[in-house]
């Protein structure tokens, strides 16, 4: 209900027939302002100036009504009318609504915001309970919101309708039916997960790629609630446009493969392509993700196995500045003593936003986008590279949850890359033999060698961990009797990290 400007007085004679006259009309009638304003009595409807009279003969809809002073407000004034000078057009009344338009409120009555302002938009479609009501000039209302929360002095873009007990009944029963529709959906929704997992993830995808500047339109091209682009200067467009084409916020499983071959066929329609430089980046998100359990096990799980994630990538993406190893991250940590993840959604992403987002596992984009972002896999515009490395990520993160076995992964660790370490980790993450036969054609075997001697030396600095922190605790206890135990332990790490760092820059 909207509050008004300045006072109005009258005699109690002029009131009473100002009430008497506001009968005559009810809330949503449209009527017009008489023109003769000249005739006005400035003592019935004081204030009257050239603003008013400019309102004159206008059509207009009535937003409210107090029947105590009998004033009236319209949709298109800030100023309170009376009944005695308004003409009236279209009246709203009838038998079945008159109750509800009247708006005659009173403490108790029950109401439903429609409209609201800009500023607190989460009020409408909500219930509430008149707990003031103030007409000493006109009906400005308090209301007290089913979420506690109290509206004062509702303003002119607040309307309130007044609810019979029928219809309070009647949004409470549609409000249950709601609840009762949403907890089946989510049933269903647990049924449909358990027969395939990847459902209860949401996924978003950043394709780095070139645009030859004779197919510009092909950004126009693009389904825009689906898809969104934006320069990218990392890459080397070779004289052309550099861009990096993205999902228009998350979508679902079955989304994102229909989505994935309507663009990769709309690239190849307009020679969009990639080079060394370009990236493909995947974010995925899922409940477990905010877990400091499942991250600390996530994280040895991409330790283990980012060997073999790395072999099926070209050359180009062993050292790339966009996507570092993760395996130097997780060796800095467990030597550094800072690898536990605290308890808590916000404690957890607060640790994890701070680390490098240019790592092959980047953890930071949970705290950005509440996300899990993969940076390793090669620029890319064919389809099914695209969706065979989703389903990988999927793999690995389901092995996370359901299956993670740390004795089976620390022995992974320490095993140099073969076909035969490839062929457990497949086994493992239980591939699809499509899936897994797709990847094995992939592996680069030029690689092997940099990737086992990386991997060795992270393997030999964890096995010597153990007896340096041992060490580390027992210097700290009797600094001058071990001192000598704990300068060779500390030159032993220093070896195996200066060969470790002279290994990630081969």
């Amino acid at each position: 209900m909207p509050t008004i400007t300045g006072t109005l007085t009258t005699t109690p004679q002029q009131r009473a027939s100002v009430r008497e006259a506001s009968n005559l009309f009810h809330v949503g009638d449209s009527v017009k302002i008489v023109d003769n304003l000249t005739d006005f009595n400035t003592e019935d409807l004081p204030g009257l100036n050239e603003d008013m009279i400019a309102l004159a003969s206008r059509n207009t809809t009535i937003t409210g009504i107090n029947r105590e002073t009998g004033y009236i407000m319209l949709s298109n004034s800030s100023y309170v009318w009376s009944g005695k000078w308004l003409e009236l057009i279209t009246s709203t009344t009838t038998k079945e609504n008159t109750a509800k338009e009247k708006q005659e409120f009173k403490p108790g009555d029950k109401v439903i915001v429609l409209t609201c302002s800009a500023n607190t938009p989460e009020h409408i479609n909500q219930i509430g309970e008149i707990v003031k009501v103030n007409s000493s000039d006109y009906t400005s209302i308090n209301v007290k919101l089913e979420d506690k929360s109290i509206f004062d002095n509702c303003c002119t873009a607040t309307k309130v309708i007044l609810l019979t007990p029928e219809a309070l009944a009647e949004i409470k029963a549609k409000e249950k039916a709601r609840i009762a529709k949403e907890k089946e959906e989510k049933r269903l929704l647990a049924l449909a997960i358990k027969k395939n997992p990847f459902l209860a993830y949401k996924f978003g995808v950043e394709i780095e790629c070139i645009m030859p500047y004779s197919e510009s339109s092909f950004e126009d091209q693009l389904n825009s609630t689906k898809w969104k682009t934006s320069e990218d200067g990392s890459i080397d467009a070779e004289d052309n446009a550099g861009i990096e084409v993205k999902t228009n916020g998350a979508v679902s499983y079955s989304d994102l493969q229909t989505n994935i071959k309507e663009l990769c066929q709309l690239m190849s329609d307009n020679s969009v392509y990639t080079n060394s430089s370009c990236g493909y980046h995947v974010h995925i998100s899922n409940n477990n993700f905010f877990d400091n359990l499942y991250i600390q096990r996530l994280i040895l799980v991409w330790a283990s196995i980012e060997d073999i994630l790395l072999a099926t990538q070209p050359r180009s993406r062993l050292n790339n500045q966009y996507c570092r190893r993760y395996l130097k991250k997780f060796i800095d940590d467990k030597t550094k003593n800072t690898d536990k993840m605290p308890k808590g959604k916000e404690k957890l992403i607060s640790k994890l936003g701070s680390t490098d987002r240019y790592t092959a596992l980047n953890l930071s984009s949970l705290k950005k986008h509440g996300t899990i972002e993969v940076r390793l896999h090669a620029g890319t515009v064919n389809k099914e590279k695209i969706l065979n490395w989703v389903n990988l990520l999927l793999s690995i993160y389901e092995y996370t949850d359901k299956r993670y076995n740390k004795n089976e992964l620390l022995e992974l660790f320490t095993t140099p890359i073969s076909q035969t370490k490839i062929d457990k980790v497949f086994s493992m993450l239980k591939l699809p033999d499509e899936l897994a036969r797709f990847y094995n054609s992939r592996i680069n075997k030029f690689t092997f060698a940099v990737l086992e001697k990386q991997q060795t030396s992270a393997s030999k600095l964890m096995r010597a961990l153990p007896t340096l922190k041992k060490a580390e605790k027992a210097y700290l206890k009797t600094v001058e009797k071990q001192n000598l135990a704990y300068s060779r332990k500390e030159t032993l790490k220093n070896n195996y990290r200066k060969e470790y760092d002279a290994l990630l820059g081969s």
